[in-house]
């Protein structure tokens, strides 16, 4: 590797902040517009030739503080609770254990970060 390498890279990134910053603001003033009074979900258009799909979407969130003693049955059934694995307990284990049966280890893609040093 050399330095050049380093500076396109450099280079790539700060293009791809560019353009996904740019594409961003492009996707909501377009869903904006189009899907102002539309419903919660997919709407098709055909606008200048073109075939647009636009998915109207809302995050829910549930307070991990409610009190589901207060719910109905049905309300209750509307909540999926999923375990999560707490990792920096799990690779304070010592000896390995049944849970390691269920865990699932795959490799992510790496974090890089450059800047220029400047001594």
């Amino acid at each position: 590797m050399d330095q050049s390498t380093l500076e396109n890279w450099l280079d790539a990134k700060a293009t791809l902040d560019a353009a996904k910053k740019s594409e961003m603001e492009l996707r909501k003033q377009i869903c904006d517009e189009l899907l102002a009074d539309k419903p919660e979900g997919t709407n098709n258009f055909n606008l200048f030739g073109y075939d647009i799909k636009a998915v109207k979407k809302f995050t829910y969130s549930l307070d991990p503080d409610f009190d589901d003693t207060m719910l109905t049955d049905d309300e209750k059934e509307c909540i999926r609770f999923k375990p999560s694995l707490v990792l920096g307990r799990y690779k304070k284990l010592i000896e390995p254990g049944a849970l390691d049966d269920y865990v699932t280890v795959t490799e992510a893609t790496p974090t890089l970060s450059i800047s220029l040093n400047e001594e």
